[in-house]
């Protein structure tokens, strides 16, 4: 029988953890109607009003407790600009209790998802409404369950902690960051919070333990993969249609993915699935500027790492831009003075989840594919130029969501031949459409061999096509110039990965939850990211793990409706105050589950 620093809490009874559960229910409503909300390149919300907020509450709760100044340290980090969100934004850092290496950090993050283009709310987003379901009392609004309602459970266990704060052997810390939707691009300003409390205590801030209070289902994820991304702008010429080399381009990041796949060597059986994922999001096409936009989202496992799929990437990019500048696709190909006729290409995706997804990207590639091979059937003389005239909404932010899509194509040559090759066309979209759907059916086989849940089964991958009015390629590969493929990769996007180092801390943790909280505690990784990776490379000799009230993406936290019960805060409150119990109290007995 080991002797752990983990016990069940002693100090919280039955009545102080209603007291506290009625107040941060009480306090949640308040703050979720406090708009939040972070959007890329600005529209987004101030979290000055949230934060200061959040301050004045617990400095008045502190002041009515009687903590001396020495017991309270409270660091803010304001933001008068920020780059992306273009709205002020604050950092809060809060210590209370010694000053100390130990102890445990609560962290959370302030911002919200968007409900911009989210039109199913049954509720006002930012109106908190109260009901009762199935017996449970449910909150519904925009940041319950992602994740005000975790801040707020962290928030009570700390004023409960406050009450005997001068028996504290460890501190109990607080942080709020921002921007964490936008890809953690806060963590910059919390890095430097930590530092300014440093300076001012003369001491570093090495908690034992950081719980970023996302929501997982009371489950404890002690890793998650990293994450960067890449956004790809292809510029054509008279002479090279971006479109066409932006499905190259794709093709070329399909081909990276399988060569993931394949190598065993890069694969981490502690994820599902094991080896590194990426995900198209986007492609974008302007016939007018003949020019393109994709972006790619990956997700690297510890072996396969940041550089190694950078220079995959680098590379696919050197070759398309190589074919670019010394070939032409046939595609690109005018007539001048001859007939047009246009089509319009409907398609959508297929949720294929988030190892190889058969999303609208992949299915607007299969289609220039198919343009492609018929133009090059007849590149001899030309007889009918095809021309992709415009792309809407190919694709979806977050790769989660298949997406959906429309190419427009016209068709240029002798009207005969033009009925000629629209008879092909459709004939090579059926046989897509069946090799798309047969590869979803095999999929499907290999989910329920591993014995894990299948996908919808589909008749079709939902391309449909069909004659529209004429629309003029506006002579848009006519223009002049050079050809070229910008990669963007920007770093600050590139979230780390949690260290699985740590283990007996991680057994600790769930150990101390699952006493406090009379069940089992699972213990696994994490898909979806946080800002734990960022905060486990700042504080390296932290146990760095993700555990929080309510179901993520079950309670849409990233979607419509968003809602927490009030049964999952109290459970969040019981269980950080066995923490604070263990970490911070220092209280001790035998483990042995």
């Amino acid at each position: 029988m080991a002797e752990s620093k983990i016990s069940k809490p002693q100090r919280s009874s039955p009545i102080a953890i209603v007291d506290a559960t009625r107040e941060a229910w009480r306090r949640l409503e308040e703050v979720v109607a406090i708009p939040t909300y972070t959007v890329f390149g600005g529209n987004s919300a101030s979290n000055i009003p949230y934060i200061d907020n959040v301050r004045s509450y617990i400095e008045g709760r502190m002041s009515e407790i009687g903590v001396s100044d020495k017991d309270l340290h409270i660091v803010e980090i304001a933001n008068t600009y920020d780059e992306e969100t273009r709205k002020p934004q604050k950092t809060l850092l809060i210590r209370l209790g010694p000053n100390t290496p130990g102890g445990v950090m609560f962290c959370g993050h302030s911002d919200v998802v968007s409900t911009e283009g989210q039109p199913g709310w049954n509720t006002s987003p930012y109106k908190p409404e109260i009901k009762i379901l199935d017996g449970e009392e449910r909150m519904y609004g925009r940041g319950t369950v992602d994740m005000k309602g975790g801040i707020e459970a962290a928030i009570q266990t700390m004023l409960n902690t406050a009450k005997n704060a001068t028996t504290l052997k460890k501190p109990v810390y607080l942080a709020i960051t921002h921007s964490e939707e936008l890809g953690s691009l806060g963590f910059e300003d919390f890095q430097k919070a930590l530092k300014k409390m440093e300076e001012e205590s003369s001491a570093r801030v090495i908690p034992e333990s950081v719980i970023v209070a996302e929501a997982t289902d009371s489950d404890v994820l002690f890793a998650h993969k990293g994450a960067t991304g890449y956004t790809a702008t292809i510029q054509g010429n008279r002479h090279a249609n971006a479109f066409d080399y932006a499905a190259q381009l794709v093709i070329k990041f399909n081909e990276i993915q399988e060569k993931l796949i394949r190598d065993k060597a890069t694969h981490d059986t502690a994820f599902d699935p094991p080896y590194a994922i990426v995900n198209l999001g986007i492609l974008d096409y302007d016939p007018i500027k003949n020019s393109a936009r994709i972006e790619a989202h990956v997700r690297t496992t510890p072996k396969a790492g940041f550089r190694a799929i950078d220079a995959l990437v680098k590379k696919a990019v050197g070759e398309v831009t190589y074919g670019m500048e010394n070939e032409s696709i046939p595609s690109s190909v005018i007539l001048d003075n001859a007939p047009i006729s246009s089509y319009e290409l409907n398609f959508t995706g297929i949720d294929g989840h988030s190892a190889y997804p058969e999303n609208a990207v992949n299915a607007a590639v299969y289609i220039a594919k198919t343009m492609q091979e018929i133009q090059t059937v007849r590149k001899e003389n030309f007889d009918v130029g095809i021309h992709f005239v415009e792309a809407r909404d190919i694709g979806s932010a977050g790769n989660s969501i298949p997406g959906s899509g429309t190419l427009y194509i016209t068709l240029q040559g002798g009207q005969s031949r033009i009925d000629d090759v629209w008879k092909d066309i459709q004939e090579k979209i059926r046989i897509v459409d069946n090799e798309m759907c047969a590869e979803q059916r095999k999929k499907n086989y290999n989910l329920r061999r591993a014995g894990k849940d299948s996908l919808p089964e589909v008749t079709g991958f939902g391309i449909s096509a069909r004659q529209v009015d004429p629309i003029s390629p506006l002579n848009a590969t006519r223009t002049t110039g050079t050809t070229s493929i910008a990669i963007h990769h920007d770093e600050r996007l590139e979230r780390p990965l949690i260290p699985k180092s740590d283990q007996s801390g991680v057994l600790n943790i769930s150990n101390t939850l699952s006493n406090a909280l009379g069940k089992d505690i699972k213990q696994g990784t994490g898909s979806f990211l946080t800002d734990a990776g960022f905060i486990s490379a700042m504080i390296p000799e932290a146990t760095v793990v993700v555990y929080g009230p309510g179901n993520l993406l079950g309670q849409g936290g990233h979607g419509v409706n968003e809602y927490i019960e009030r049964k999952q805060i109290k459970e969040a409150i019981t269980g950080n105050n066995a923490l604070v119990d263990a970490l911070c109290f220092q209280k001790t007995q035998s483990i042995g589950r």
